[in-house]
């Protein structure tokens, strides 16, 4: 069964997020911010990450860095996850040049039907 962990500071997201994945039959792992979600990704090993960039303390741009930065983790899938989509456009554009190589999978906004959210989460692991 595939693994996601969730890494979403906001605890009704965060269910929301979970109850979707479940329901489509995915095992879901919950982070409640970036240093939990570091941890998590260490220990479980998940298939796939979907994480929220706006956290506080460690936000998401960190944990992405820090896992691209370890060999162990560098490979892992990452479906980047914000309410801010027009804030993360401009800031991908002034901000972060472009990389080679697999960083941040960027779907704008949370899809609107439950139906599609599923289908976008299994996109970067096919």
């Amino acid at each position: 069964m595939t693994r996601i962990l969730v890494a979403e500071d906001d605890i009704d997201l965060r269910q929301i997020i979970h109850d979707l994945l479940t329901a489509s039959g995915f095992e879901i792992l919950l982070a409640a911010d970036g240093l939990e979600a570091l941890s998590m990704v260490k220990k479980e090993k998940p298939d796939l990450l979907v994480l929220d960039l706006a956290m506080p303390e460690v936000d998401g741009w960190q944990v992405a860095e820090d896992l691209r930065k370890s060999p162990s983790t560098r490979n892992l899938p990452i479906l980047a996850l914000t309410a801010r989509a027009r804030w993360l456009c401009s800031k991908l554009r002034r901000d972060r040049p472009p990389r080679s190589g697999r960083s941040l999978r960027y779907v704008p906004g949370l899809p609107a039907s439950r139906s599609r959210f599923p289908r976008t989460t299994a996109h970067p692991l096919s």
